[in-house]
C-alpha cells in the first residue's frame, strides 16, 4: 500500500484505551499496522483522576507502539452519549435541518447550548418514511477527552461515537442480509445493544457491563474496587447452573454465581429490548448475535446467551475484511480483536463512505475550525493591500522619475540659454517658472506618499468585524470638487467688481469614513461599541484630533451588516494647492 493514506485512531473507553494506525488505499482498502490497548486501572467512583490517567496511560501506549504526534479520529464511549432515533414526515430537504434541530431541542436531556450534536438521516422501515439518528454530548465532557488526546500529541480532526463506528465496522465485514443481527458490545460501564437489518440500523445502551460485575464482586467480598476487578478477570466465568458442578474454588464459585445473576438480569433487558424493536420499530427477532467489546470475553458468556435466546453467537470479527501489516503481532490482535471494532469502524471514516458519518465537534475545535474557514479571506486581504501599495510605490517611482527627468530638462536649458546674452532675463524667468512647477510636483509626490502612510494607519486601526467602504477628504464638510463661495457683504451692491468670486478648497482638513459593521444574529455578532472602539483606535494616530457626527444604522434581521458614518477633524491641515 505504497503511497497510501495513513490513518490513526483512538477510542477512548470508560475503563481501556485501543488505539490503532491503519492505511486506506484508492480502492478502500483498509490494513492495520499497529495495534494497541491499556487498561486505565481506575476506580469508576473517582472520576477526578480520570483526565490525567487518560493522558498518561495514552502516552505510556504511543510510546510503546511507536506512534508520533499525528492528525487523529477519535471515538467516545457510548455511556457519555446521548442517541435518539427520531422519525420524521415527509418534507421538503430544505426544511429537515429545521425539522430535526426542534427535535434535537425536544429530546435532549440537556439545554442544547450546553451540548454538541449532529445527525445523521436514515432509510425507514416503510418506503418514503425517513429516520434520524440524533447524538448528542454535554460540550465540557466532549472537551475533556478532546484536550486529553491533543495533551498526548493528537490532533483530533473527527470526533465519532463508538456505538456508530462499530456498526461502521459490521458493515465493511459482514455481507448484507435481510435478516435481523443482534450486536452486543459489553464495555465497561454500558452494553450497546445494536439491531441491524438490511440498511437500518436501532441501537439501546443498557447500564450492565463490566464495571457492573466488578462492583458485586466488591460488594459480596469486600474488596476494593480494583482488587474485584482482577479476581473477575482471573477467576470470573458466567456459571451455567443446574447439572454443571461448581469449581473447587470457592470464590471462583462464588464469584461465577454473582456473574451469573447479573447476566440475568442483562438477559432480560435484550428481550425487552427485542420486544420494543419489533413492536415499535417494526423490525425483525434476531437471526443471530454477535459478541464484541472487552466484558464479552467472560468465559461461558456466548453459551449462556445462546441459551437464554435459543440463537446461534458468535463473536464479532471486526478484521475480517481488514489486511494485517507485515510487523503487527498476529497473536496479540487476534486476542485483543474484540477491542478493535471501533478502530476499524474510525480508520473507515477517512474513506468518506460509510454508512453512518456523525461528527462531535468541542468548543476548541470549532474555534480553530472557525478561524482555519476564515484565513483565506484574512490573506486575500492582505494580498489586496499589498497589492495596492506595491502599485502606489510603483508610481510615485513612476513620479519620481518624471521629476528627475524634468530636472535635468531644466539643467540643460539653463546651460543653453547662458550662451544667449540677450536673452538671459527671459529665459532666467522660464527657468524659475519651470522649477516653480517642478517644486509643486515634488510636494504633491511627498503629499501622496503622506496619504499612503495615514491610509495604512487607518487599515491598521480597523477592528474585526468592521469595513470601509469608502473614505472622502472633505474641507469644511465640502468635497475637493465643490467650488467654494466667497460671499459679498450685504450692504454692497453687486456689480462687475463686486461679483462673488469662485474658488476650490485649499486645503482638506477632513475625512468623511463610511463602513459597515458585523451584526447578523447566526454568525459572530458586533455591536455599536466595536465602532466606538474604532473611533478611540483613530484618535491615537498622530493626524487626527477628534471624531465627531458618529452615526450607526442598525442591519435587518437577515442583513449580514449594519451601517456607520464618522466625521475625522485633522489636527493639522493638508494643504491641496500646488
Amino acid at each position: 500500500m505504497a503511497g497510501a493514506a495513513r490513518v490513526i485512531a483512538l477510542d477512548i473507553g470508560t475503563y481501556t484505551i485501543k488505539i490503532g494506525e491503519f492505511q486506506l488505499s484508492g480502492n478502500g482498502q483498509l490494513q492495520i499496522n499497529r495495534f494497541g490497548t491499556k487498561e486505565l486501572g481506575l476506580d469508576p467512583n473517582k472520576e477526578e483522576a480520570r483526565f490525567p490517567a487518560v493522558i498518561s496511560t495514552l502516552n505510556e501506549l504511543m510510546g510503546q507502539l511507536g506512534i508520533k504526534a499525528q492528525p487523529a479520529i477519535l471515538s467516545i464511549s457510548g455511556q457519555s452519549v446521548f442517541l435518539r432515533f427520531v422519525k420524521l414526515p415527509p418534507v421538503d430537504a430544505v426544511a429537515v435541518d429545521q425539522m430535526i434541530s426542534f427535535e434535537a431541542q425536544q429530546n435532549v436531556p440537556f439545554p442544547i447550548n450546553e451540548v454538541s450534536w449532529d445527525y445523521q438521516l436514515m432509510p425507514g422501515r416503510v418506503q418514503g418514511e425517513t429516520e434520524a439518528i440524533i447524538v448528542a454530548m454535554k460540550a465540557d465532557m466532549l472537551e475533556s477527552e478532546y484536550r486529553a488526546a491533543e495533551t498526548a500529541g493528537l490532533k483530533t480532526k473527527l470526533i465519532d461515537v463508538s456505538p456508530l463506528a462499530l456498526y461502521n465496522a459490521f458493515r465493511y465485514n459482514y455481507p448484507a442480509t435481510d435478516d435481523c443481527t443482534l450486536l452486543i458490545d459489553m464495555g465497561a460501564r454500558t452494553s450497546n445493544l445494536l439491531f441491524i437489518e438490511k440498511d437500518n440500523l436501532w441501537t439501546r445502551s443498557v447500564a450492565i457491563a463490566g464495571n457492573l460485575l466488578s462492583q458485586n464482586i466488591c460488594n459480596d467480598l469486600q474488596e476494593p474496587f480494583v482488587a474485584a476487578e482482577t479476581l473477575k478477570k482471573g477467576k470470573g466465568f458466567v456459571s451455567l447452573g443446574g447439572a454443571y458442578a461448581d469449581p473447587d474454588d470457592r470464590d471462583a464459585a462464588r464469584i461465577s454465581k454473582l456473574i451469573r445473576t447479573t447476566m440475568t438480569r442483562l438477559h432480560n433487558e435484550i428481550n425487552r429490548s427485542i420486544n420494543f424493536y419489533r413492536t415499535q420499530q417494526g423490525g425483525s427477532a434476531p437471526k443471530r448475535v454477535l459478541l464484541s467489546g472487552g466484558s464479552s470475553q467472560l468465559p461461558y458468556l456466548d453459551v449462556f446467551i445462546a441459551e437464554k435466546l435459543n440463537l446461534e453467537v458468535e463473536y464479532f470479527n471486526p478484521l475480517r475484511n481488514v489486511t494485517l501489516g507485515t510487523g503487527i503481532d498476529q497473536s496479540y490482535l487476534e486476542e485483543n480483536s474484540c477491542y478493535a471494532g471501533e478502530i476499524v469502524g474510525l480508520a473507515l471514516r477517512e474513506s468518506g463512505e460509510c454508512p453512518v458519518e456523525v461528527g462531535l465537534v468541542p468548543p476548541e475545535l470549532q474555534a480553530k475550525q472557525e478561524q482555519a474557514r476564515e484565513k483565506p479571506y484574512y490573506f486575500m486581504a492582505l494580498a489586496a493591500w499589498i497589492v495596492f501599495f506595491v502599485l502606489l510605490s510603483v508610481f510615485n517611482w513612476q513620479q519620481a522619475v518624471i521629476a528627475d527627468e524634468m530636472a535635468q530638462n531644466i539643467d540643460g536649458k539653463n546651460r543653453q540659454l547662458q550662451s544667449f546674452t540677450a536673452k538671459t532675463k527671459q529665459l532666467t524667468e522660464e527657468a524659475d517658472a519651470t522649477l516653480v512647477e517642478y517644486n509643486a510636483v515634488k510636494k504633491l509626490v511627498g503629499q501622496r506618499e503622506d496619504w499612503a502612510e495615514m491610509l495604512e494607519a487607518i487599515s491598521g486601526a480597523i477592528p474585526a468585524g468592521v469595513w470601509i467602504t469608502s473614505l472622502t477628504p472633505t474641507y469644511q464638510g465640502l468635497t475637493l470638487d465643490k467650488p467654494l463661495e466667497i460671499r459679498q457683504e450685504d450692504n454692497q451692491r453687486p456689480s462687475n467688481q463686486n461679483r462673488p468670486k469662485i474658488q476650490l478648497a485649499p486645503e482638506v482638513n477632513e475625512l468623511i469614513i463610511k463602513g459597515l459593521y458585523h451584526s447578523h444574529p447566526d454568525t459572530v455578532q458586533h455591536d455599536g461599541t466595536v465602532i466606538t472602539q474604532f473611533e478611540q483606535n483613530l484618535l491615537k494616530l498622530p493626524w487626527f484630533g477628534e471624531v465627531v457626527d458618529i452615526a450607526t444604522e442598525a442591519g435587518q434581521q437577515d442583513n449580514l451588516a449594519s451601517a456607520y458614518s464618522m466625521v475625522v477633524k485633522l489636527k493639522k491641515p493638508i494643504n491641496v494647492q500646488p
